[in-house]
Formats: structure tokens, C-alpha cells, sequence
């Protein structure tokens, strides 16, 4: 007697979804457990007064799957710097990405960076560009975007070579002329050039 293949079926599919849950479990469970990844170098920053500073920056990602495959995912980014002419050591560390980091005519320090991710628009309430003033107690503190002085104009590194990861990245400084040409990719969107001032 002649078995229907109709009574088989349920079986097959349960099997089938019983094998792709656990798959996607292994998936899932694999990216929890992988470290987060820091990516580290040093670049030299113009500023405004044309002077040229060297910023140490490193960018913090984490492992994400997004149904297809597993990536990195921007958490924060640091940047250390000395700026003139009192040689103050400024820090910033955040989930956004800096623009510009420099020294208005008037003596303040400035920061101006974008939203690079849900987490950041999030957490500053912004849809791209935020901008910061170093105080007196140390802090940065958050000020409208347009209040930043004219003369601040995006002056760090817009995104990181496809394979700087691969090298020692920790040694590598990123010169002007190296930003300059990375900076000019075509890829890169036009809103990162410039923010409130046009």
C-alpha cells in the first residue's frame, strides 16, 4: 500500500524550522560572544588658525547580524588631543562620530560631530550634527549647532580606509594629504562637508 506523501509533509517542515531556529540560535549566541573591536590611530588635524595638531582617535564597533550576514555596527569614538596655545589635553568620547575638533578666535575649543547610528540619534536626540564647547570645569557641554563659530570648518578623517583594519593601525598617523584624498570620496554624502554655515 502506497503511503501519501501528504502525511509526511508537517514532518518536513517542522524539521526544516527546527534546523533553521537553531542555526539562527548558533548565529546569534556566535555574535554575542565575539569582542567588540577597536580600531586605533593617529591623524593630523588643521586648525582653523592653520596650525597642525596630531589627534590620537580610536573607534569602538560591535558585532551585529543583520538577517544576512554578521558586520560591525559604530558604538563610540575617542579622540585625545593637545590644543594650542595653552597646550590643554582635551578628550571626547562618545557615540558619535567627530567633524571638527578646533580652536575659535575667540579661544574656545569646539566640537562638532554627526549622529552615525539609531544609538546616537537616540541618545542626543538629533537626526546628524551635534556641536559642543569645552568649558572652564573641563566638560563639554552641548550648545545649538548654530552658534559654532564661522571659522570652524570640518577638519577630521570622514571615515576610515576600507582595509586600515588590516594593517598595524595602531602605529599609523593619517597625514593631510592622505585625509585630504580620503575625505574626497565620492561616496562619502555631501552633508558631511559642511553643517549650519551656507
Amino acid at each position: 500500500m502506497k503511503k501519501n506523501l501528504a502525511q509526511y509533509l508537517p514532518l518536513f517542515n517542522l524539521n526544516w524550522l527546527c534546523v533553521c531556529g537553531l542555526q539562527l540560535l548558533i548565529i546569534f549566541s556566535l555574535a554575542g560572544c565575539l569582542p567588540n573591536k577597536t580600531t586605533s590611530w593617529r591623524e593630523e588635524v588643521k586648525l582653523s588658525n592653520d596650525q597642525i595638531i596630531t589627534a590620537e582617535c580610536s573607534i569602538e564597533s560591535e558585532h551585529v547580524y543583520n538577517g544576512n550576514n554578521i558586520g560591525w555596527l559604530f558604538l563610540r569614538e575617542r579622540i585625545k588631543a593637545v590644543l594650542p596655545p595653552s597646550g590643554r589635553v582635551v578628550m571626547w568620547e562618545g557615540s558619535l562620530a567627530p567633524l571638527a575638533i578646533d580652536v575659535a578666535k575667540d579661544g574656545g575649543i569646539y566640537l562638532v560631530a554627526t549622529a552615525q547610528s539609531v544609538r546616537g540619534q537616540l541618545e542626543y536626540s538629533t537626526d546628524f550634527y551635534v556641536a559642543f564647547k569645552y568649558n572652564k570645569d573641563g566638560f563639554w557641554a552641548r550648545i545649538p549647532i548654530d552658534t559654532v563659530p564661522l571659522e570652524i570648518k570640518p577638519n577630521m578623517l570622514l571615515a576610515l580606509p576600507d582595509d586600515f583594519s588590516k594593517n598595524d593601525s595602531k602605529l599609523q598617523v593619517i597625514n593631510l594629504k592622505t585625509k585630504e584624498e580620503l575625505n574626497s570620496d565620492p561616496r562619502l554624502a555631501q552633508a558631511y562637508k559642511g553643517w549650519a554655515h551656507k
